[in-house]
């Protein structure tokens, strides 16, 4: 399945409720300024919601940046 970048990035800049012209996909997520813990369990349930994945919680505990969450999704 081909999963829409787009989509995801819309979604994770409303959880995070970041400006999208300032998102980097590419940035670490320790310096986006929303990432917490709450941001986390809020991609959790995007992912679940919007692409039909479960993601644990190590799995996005090792991501350090929003593309590498993406990359969670199977191809």
């Amino acid at each position: 399945m081909n999963y829409d970048i787009k989509l995801f990035q819309e979604q994770f800049v409303e959880i995070i409720e970041m400006d999208s012209d300032e998102f980097d996909i590419d940035a670490p997520l320790s310096s986006l300024e929303g990432w917490d813990s709450l941001a986390a369990l809020g991609v959790i349930a995007m992912l679940d919601k919007q692409f039909g994945i479960v993601v644990s919680i190590q799995a996005l505990n090792e991501a350090t940046s929003p593309r590498d969450i993406f990359n969670l999704l199977p191809r």
